[in-house]
């Protein structure tokens, strides 16, 4: 991350409540995680993790995992090659992806959450006279996607969606992972998967999106969290041991952008109620939440700036216990409770 002293400097020059995004830091880590995996794996940027920094990943990763309209606006703006767009998304409307097809000439492939779906992106693409590629979406046991008996249905029928080369699947159970059991657990039922589609419907594979979901730490008291590097390199190592011989891209979001960037919130006023201290900040929980934070109970990576010092905010000499809230008009506007302030101060 930046220095202190810079940090510092921007938060005094900026107004608060803002976000600093060190994309040194972000380019840093992408490329460390890119000469892990080798280049036989393709990284792919989940852009609902952070669209601010869909820029900056222009040249960092293969792809952007793009699934709403108001995302792909953000890649028409930003000037991402179309190429490197998975366009996918639970509810696809006609008309957005005419738009795709027909003003920006289609994207690099396409998601089929549902046979509903399928049927939709045949029409707009014999429409558009365009031979289009897609991933059909297995579901983990939720809404998303099919379950695999209506997958095998729709691969051993593919020859009535003459405009639609499926590559391959699409994979994806959920995020905060912590432990690289869960994710060989999920890659080897694929790699089985993928054998199967080959033995029984003649359907080779060519591409595997996959989402690992990996874990990162919010909080110091994480424990047994693994490092970067023991996560990068232990997918990548589980990914050797497949049998699957296609192209495999993973699938991330605030793994690959969260170390990058910081909040920055002012105190705004400094109280005691029933014997309870608090800190109205001027920004809140709008712009700020933790996956497994609950009502603010656990204390997230902290800093207090005051003036030009720097107080990591931990226990010790000299700290008293405060609840930092937001401005919002709910008590539920809790950022954290018990946090161990340095004599706070308004403008801190």
């Amino acid at each position: 991350m930046l220095e202190i002293a810079k940090i510092v400097e921007l938060a005094k020059e900026h107004a608060t409540p803002m976000y600093l995004f060190d994309l040194d830091e972000l380019q840093s880590r992408v490329q460390a995680m890119k000469e892990i995996l080798g280049e036989d794996i393709q990284l792919c940027y989940a852009m609902k993790a952070n669209p601010f920094l869909v820029d900056s990943m222009k040249q960092a990763v293969h792809k952007f995992e793009v699934c709403s309209p108001g995302e792909f606006a953000i890649c028409e703006r930003e000037q991402v090659a179309m190429a490197d767009i998975v366009l996918s998304g639970v509810n696809k409307e006609k008309a957005d992806i005419l738009h795709v097809m027909k003003d920006c000439g289609g994207v690099g492939v396409y998601t089929i959450e549902s046979r509903t779906q399928l049927e939709l992106l045949q029409t707009c693409a014999k429409e558009t006279n365009l031979t289009i590629r897609a991933l059909i979406r297995v579901t983990s046991g939720n809404q998303f996607g099919m379950d695999e008996e209506l997958v095998c249905k729709i691969i051993g029928e593919r020859e009535n969606y003459p405009d639609i080369h499926i590559a391959g699947i699409h994979y994806f159970s959920g995020t905060q992972k912590h432990k690289l059991s869960k994710i060989q657990k999920e890659l080897e039922k694929l790699d089985q998967f993928c054998l199967f589609l080959k033995e029984d419907f003649a359907f080779e594979v060519q591409q595997l999106e996959y989402g690992p979901g990996a874990g990162i730490s919010y909080f110091p008291s994480d424990k047994n969290v693994l490092s970067t590097e023991e996560m990068v390199t232990g997918i990548r190592e589980i990914i050797k041991n497949m049998q699957f011989q296609g192209t495999i891209t993973l699938e991330m979001g605030r793994f690959l952008t969260a170390m990058c960037g910081s909040y920055f919130t002012a105190v705004k006023d400094i109280k005691c109620n029933k014997g309870e201290n608090y800190v109205i900040t001027d920004g809140g929980i709008h712009q700020l939440n933790y996956d497994g934070q609950l009502k603010g109970m656990y204390l997230p990576h902290l800093k207090q700036i005051s003036g030009d010092v720097v107080h990591k905010v931990e226990p010790a000499a000299g700290t008293i216990p405060y609840t930092i809230c937001g401005a919002l008009c709910t008590v539920n506007d809790v950022i954290c409770r018990q946090a161990p302030l340095h004599s706070p101060q308004k403008g801190d």
